[in-house]
């Protein structure tokens, strides 16, 4: 009988996951908070693109479903990663870089989670 090698994501997806759920689940949250009470989920000077946002004459609630679809799309897709889906990998690669829209906490996280998707070890895992 031949053995079963056991399933080992690469660290790089795993780290990938973690940060990607983080920032999905306040993606979320703070969509939902809009929906809910139609005020902008802020959290400090961490988001100044309140100020900028609300400059362009869009309201808390135009915001609320973009935010949850990201943050919904951000968790889905990382955990094809960390399984090794290919079209896990390509939506991750594109929620990472609208996540960088989301400044300060999704520029750092998008871009962080743009580098270690694009490692040699996750897209072997993922793509090949």
């Amino acid at each position: 009988m031949s053995e079963r090698r056991p399933f080992a994501a690469p660290k790089t997806a795993l780290v990938y996951l973690l940060g990607a759920s983080l920032l999905g689940g306040v993606l979320i949250w703070g969509g939902f908070m809009q929906r809910l009470f139609g005020a902008y989920f802020s959290l400090g000077d961490l988001t100044p693109v309140i100020d900028w946002v609300s400059g362009m004459a869009l309201s808390a609630l135009d915001l609320g479903w973009p935010m949850i679809v990201l943050g919904s799309t951000l968790i889905g897709s990382a955990v094809g990663v960390s399984i090794g889906r290919k079209w896990a990998w390509q939506m991750a690669l594109f929620a990472s870089a609208l996540a960088v829209l989301y400044v300060w906490p999704g520029t750092v996280v998008g871009l962080i989670g743009l580098s270690l998707l694009l490692t040699p070890s996750v897209r072997e895992f993922c793509v090949e």
